[in-house]
């Protein structure tokens, strides 16, 4: 009886097997939208009070030559060739509506992040733009990534998104990334391997105890 119970025990836990989307099999879509200084509409194409323009991306699936995971283009900074006396840089919001990730079904189906940066420039002209969260008590936090929660009919999952600024000098472009990182999908319902190992399992089962029977 022992053994029986061990065969249907084991049969149980292989039917209830995780699967898993990984990071690099996960690319995304969408559009981006830009705000200044906390005020205003969301634009796909914005300039600041001194002059630098934002313009948004519509943005595909990106992957690299070795089919791992790419960087998407989510917009770009124009910082122009002149600027007034009185520039100020000011902030910025970075507003990324996108669909679910390929390799992942689930829902909700479309999601959004905002994200926040700081526009400053050096002694030596050189412009930064760094992106940051807000922590639970609205302070900055230097580690631009948010992360998601789906369900499906098979399981649950999580995945992030982060973006990534940089440098610039007057009159250049800055380009904005982003990319799906620490993608995960777990199954919670039998798949059709483990689905024929629990048959096989219960066949044996079932071999077994009418062994003893006839005995």
């Amino acid at each position: 009886m022992k053994k029986i119970t061990f065969i249907f025990a084991l049969c149980i836990a292989m039917s209830l097997s995780v699967g898993a989307a990984f990071a690099d099999e996960v690319t995304f879509a969408g559009q981006t939208y830009g705000q200044w200084n906390g005020s205003g509409p969301f634009l796909g194409s914005t300039s600041s009070p001194g002059g630098i323009l934002f313009t948004g991306s519509s943005f595909g699936p990106a992957t690299t030559s070795s089919g791992a995971l790419g960087f998407a283009n989510l917009g770009s900074f124009t910082i122009p060739t002149s600027l007034p006396g009185n520039f100020e840089t000011g902030t910025f919001t970075l507003q990324v509506n996108f669909s679910l990730p390929t390799g992942i079904v689930g829902n909700p189906a479309t999601f959004g992040a905002s994200f926040f940066a700081i526009i400053t420039q050096n002694t030596q002209g050189l412009f930064s733009v760094q992106f940051f969260t807000l922590d639970e008590d609205s302070n900055p936090v230097f580690l631009p990534i948010q992360c998601f929660n789906f369900a499906n009919e098979t399981g649950i999952g999580s995945f992030c998104l982060t973006v990534q600024g940089g440098f610039a000098h007057a009159g250049e472009t800055l380009d904005v990334t982003g990319a799906i990182i620490d993608a995960n999908q777990r199954t919670t319902v039998p798949e059709p391997a483990s689905m024929l190992l629990l048959g096989s399992g219960l066949l044996g089962a079932g071999s077994f105890l009418r062994r003893k029977l006839v005995r």
